[in-house]
């Protein structure tokens, strides 16, 4: 072979690598140059369809022009960093196309021959798309971020499988008393927040059946050991490739108690709206049979009977009182609104209750605080009085002491009666209060119903705290600011 055969074959090998070599570089799903000389000596299809350029606007052109201004600093660090081998990953940046727009690419280099002279080989892929969800993902993040802490509900993350806590918000750290620091890591049931164990092993097998759930009802307990009612609601969310529960609490033990005391004062209002519209009608003709009881008992020949009309006025006498007490009941009451002293009402009665407690062979005293003057009917007031300090002498055994207390609290006046009884029962406390349901004897089983109608007559509360050591119920007032805005209204 002749040399002339020899440079042929040389040069027909080199139009085939170089014609193979575009083939795979125009075919290649990625963007392909080499930059020679700080100047682009090829592209592929891909890069010039990257930057919106035809070969004759990038062949010679510097690349630095392609890259985004604040970029490229960045580009050039990393680069060369590559180019030495001190970089292994490929770095991303913004390239610049014709029209002004970017594009964000992430790319490597790496040094060749070309022509017989150093340069440097550079491939590159398109991730705006990526960058665009990555974007979408941290903006949905942060308002995922923004509800989840700023949520005036408790919320909470936990894993499925064990229950422990990846993160809950400030209303969580709020409603329950705990640190985050107690709280994440731990489980429900490490910080006994469920007072049924059973309640999270029933939310999370309603969870796996159906998905979600929506306002299943828990009694949950805080950090100071308060039981309080919640409506969880429970969504299974992925965190981090792991499946998850997201819950939201809401606490309507209040609601509750409120829907309660409404129901309850709604019976009452009934019961005496039901006397007021016959309670003339009853009184009418037992003032009658009174009367002629009382005319006949005069009769000499018929004192032998004289016991006899005795019992029959008296319990007369005891129907009256309880037509009274369901009168009182009644919503639309009449109240006679005067500026009066609690602690001039209490001493007033003082002698009366302490004539009946000496009689049981109890005690009582008071402890009375200064208090500002308050809107109220004195009449209701001292049936209220006297009401609930009764109630506390039946309540304890012989040598038990009551206190009649008053004191402020803030803006509020307050009442309170402590017996040294037994204290209530949790099935009995829940229905004080309720017309007609009493455990004495001998009770009508009105006697608190009636205090609880003269409580909100005055714009008042009533709160029970019982234990084995004894009762104590509180009557809290407005302040005499509140109460004349109330009637003003």
């Amino acid at each position: 072979m002749d040399d002339n055969t020899a440079v042929m074959n040389d040069i027909t090998e080199r139009m085939q690598a170089e014609e193979l070599f575009g083939i795979l570089t125009n075919n290649s799903p990625v963007g392909i140059f080499i930059i020679q000389d700080s100047k682009f000596q090829f592209v592929n299809s891909r890069f010039k369809k990257y930057t919106d350029c035809a070969e004759n606007e990038l062949i010679g052109a510097n690349p630095s022009e392609f890259v985004f201004p604040e970029d490229r600093k960045t580009v050039r660090e990393n680069a060369n960093k590559m180019l030495k081998g001190k970089r292994l990953t490929p770095y991303e940046y913004r390239l610049l196309r014709k029209d002004g727009k970017t594009r964000w690419v992430m790319e490597t280099v790496a040094p060749i021959q070309y022509q017989k002279k150093p340069a440097i080989l550079g491939n590159c892929v398109d991730i705006t798309w990526r960058k665009r969800t990555e974007k979408m993902l941290r903006s949905s993040e942060e308002r995922f971020s923004k509800a989840f802490n700023g949520s005036p509900y408790p919320m909470a993350i936990s894993t499925i499988e064990d229950g422990r806590f990846i993160d809950v918000n400030n209303s969580f750290l709020r409603a329950t008393g705990y640190s985050r620091q107690e709280v994440i890591g731990n489980s429900a049931t490490d910080l006994h927040l469920y007072t049924d164990p059973l309640d999270r092993a029933n939310m999370l097998q309603a969870v796996m059946e159906q998905g979600s759930v929506r306002n299943m009802e828990i009694e949950l307990c805080n950090k100071a050991g308060e039981i309080s009612l919640c409506l969880l609601s429970v969504e299974m969310i992925e965190l981090g490739g792991r499946q998850c529960l997201l819950v939201i609490g809401n606490d309507v033990t209040e609601s509750r108690k409120m829907e309660k005391e409404m129901a309850r004062l709604e019976r009452l209002n009934l019961v005496g709206e039901m006397a007021a519209g016959i309670g003339h009608e009853i009184r009418n003709p037992m003032t009658t049979v009174r009367g002629f009881l009382q005319m006949i008992d005069r009769k000499k020949e018929l004192a032998i009977y004289k016991d006899y009309f005795n019992l029959m006025i008296s319990e007369l006498d005891r129907a009256n009182s309880i037509i009274t007490e369901f009168l009182s009941m009644a919503k639309n009451k009449p109240v006679d609104l005067k500026l009066h002293n609690l602690n001039y009402i209490v001493q007033t009665l003082f002698p009366l209750i302490q004539a009946d407690a000496l009689n049981a062979d109890k005690y009582i005293e008071t402890d009375l605080a200064e208090t500002p003057d308050l809107l109220m009917d004195e009449k209701e007031i001292r049936q209220l009085i006297l009401n609930l300090a009764r109630n506390g002498l039946e309540a304890m055994p012989a040598g038990g002491k009551l206190t009649l207390c008053t004191s402020t609290d803030g803006d509020t006046a307050v009442l309170s009666v402590r017996d040294q009884g037994s204290g209530i029962e949790p099935q009995v406390l829940e229905k004080i209060g309720t017309p007609f349901f009493t455990t004495k004897d001998n009770g009508t089983g009105l006697g608190l119903a009636v205090c609880y109608s003269i409580a909100a007559r005055h714009n008042a509360v009533i709160d029970i705290e019982t234990d084995p050591r004894g009762t104590t119920v509180f009557v809290r007032f407005g302040t005499v600011n509140n109460n004349m805005e109330k009637l003003a209204i």
